[in-house]
C-alpha cells in the first residue's frame, strides 16, 4: 500500500530480549551524564478502508504471544514539574538550600535560578504535544483511519544490547492492540517491535499471559535509595525487628471468620473480555531520524517520530 510515500519494510524475527530490568537501570546510571535521548512519538492507526487486494490475502495463523522477560510501562500521566500549591517559606532561608538568588530593584523583583538542571522525565507521556495531539484529530476525523493508541516520550539512546523492549496495550471500542517496541541507536536508529490486533469475542479464547512490567522512574528512584540505605549486615531486620516484637497469633484466631460465616454471595464479579488475534505487525527496520516513518500493514500501521537530542 502507498507505495509511491513509503517504503514497504521487511519482516523481522521475534523481538526477543537480553537484558533484565535492573541491568538495564544499573546501565542507564553508568551512562547518563554522557548519553544523548531520544525524543520519540508514535502512533499506531487502524485501517478502516482495505483495498479488495488485501481482503483476498490470508493471513498468517497466530501463535500465542510470548513477551520479553521485562518490558517498561509507560507512564501515561506527566509528572509536575511543579507541584501545586507550593508555598515558599523566605524565612526559613528556602532560597538559601535551594541554591536561588533574589534579586531586587526598583521596577521588579527577579527570581534568578542557579545551578538548577532540568531533565524531561523518561518512559512518561510529554505534555503540551500540540502538533500530534492535531494529527491524531486530523486522523480520528478522516474517513479512512482511527488512532489505536498515541504516546510521545524520551528515552536514552542506547544500542540494541543495552536497549530493553517498551510494553504497548490499548482498547478502543471492540479492538485490543497489545505488543512490545524497542527503539534504538546504533550507527543508526531502529525499531524493533511485535503487534498485535485483535477483536472482541463471544468465544472463550485463551488468555494471553501478563507481561513483566516495571515503571523506569519507580525502579531507578529505587535502585538509588537502596544503595544509600542498604543494612550492613544481612541480618538487619531479625535483630532489629523480629527480636523486639512478639505476636500472640493464638489469641488472633478468633477474628478469623469460619467458611460458612463469609458474604461471597456479595462479591462483584468483574465482566471478562475475551479477544481473539487477528494481525500482527512483526518488524526490525532502520528509520530516518526527524522524519515520520510509516510501518504498512493491511489492517493497522505504525506511524513513528525520533529526534535525537544531545545531552
Amino acid at each position: 500500500m502507498y507505495p509511491s510515500i513509503f517504503t514497504f519494510l521487511l519482516f523481522s524475527q521475534t523481538l526477543i530480549s537480553s537484558i533484565t530490568s535492573n541491568e538495564y537501570i544499573n546501565h542507564y546510571i553508568d551512562q547518563s551524564d554522557n548519553s544523548s535521548l531520544l525524543k520519540i512519538d508514535f502512533f499506531v492507526i487502524q485501517n478502516l478502508s482495505i483495498e479488495d487486494d488485501d481482503l483476498k490475502e490470508e493471513m498468517k495463523s497466530l501463535d500465542s504471544f510470548l513477551f520479553s522477560k521485562d518490558l517498561i510501562n509507560l507512564k501515561e500521566e506527566p509528572t509536575k514539574l511543579v507541584p501545586s500549591p507550593i508555598y515558599l517559606n523566605i524565612e526559613n532561608n528556602f532560597f538559601i538550600s535551594n541554591n536561588i538568588e533574589i534579586i531586587q530593584n526598583s521596577k521588579e523583583e527577579k527570581i534568578l535560578i542557579q545551578d538548577i538542571k532540568i531533565e524531561p522525565l523518561l518512559y512518561e507521556r510529554v505534555p503540551f504535544q500540540k502538533e500530534m495531539l492535531e494529527i491524531q484529530n486530523n486522523l480520528n476525523r478522516s474517513r479512512d483511519y482511527r488512532v489505536l493508541y498515541y504516546n510521545s516520550w524520551y528515552q536514552p539512546a542506547f544500542n540494541k544490547n543495552k536497549s530493553i523492549p517498551i510494553a504497548i496495550e490499548s482498547f478502543k471500542k471492540d479492538k485490543r492492540l497489545y505488543g512490545e517496541i524497542t527503539i534504538y541507536k546504533e550507527r543508526f536508529i531502529h525499531i524493533a517491535g511485535r503487534l498485535r490486533l485483535g477483536e472482541k469475542s463471544e468465544e472463550d479464547y485463551k488468555v494471553n499471559v501478563v507481561p513483566n512490567t516495571f515503571n523506569f522512574q519507580s525502579l531507578l528512584e529505587e535502585m538509588k535509595y537502596s544503595e544509600k540505605s542498604k543494612p550492613l549486615e544481612s541480618d538487619y531486620w531479625i535483630e532489629t525487628i523480629f527480636n523486639k516484637v512478639s505476636l500472640g497469633l493464638l489469641d488472633l484466631s478468633y477474628e478469623i471468620p469460619k467458611e460458612d460465616e463469609m458474604f461471597t454471595d456479595q462479591l462483584i464479579k468483574k465482566p471478562v473480555n475475551f479477544y481473539r488475534d487477528l494481525y500482527e505487525i512483526d518488524r526490525e527496520v532502520k528509520i530516518e531520524a526527524g522524519e515520520f516513518n510509516f510501518i504498512d500493514h493491511p489492517y493497522f500501521s505504525v506511524l513513528v517520530k525520533v529526534e535525537e537530542i544531545a545531552n
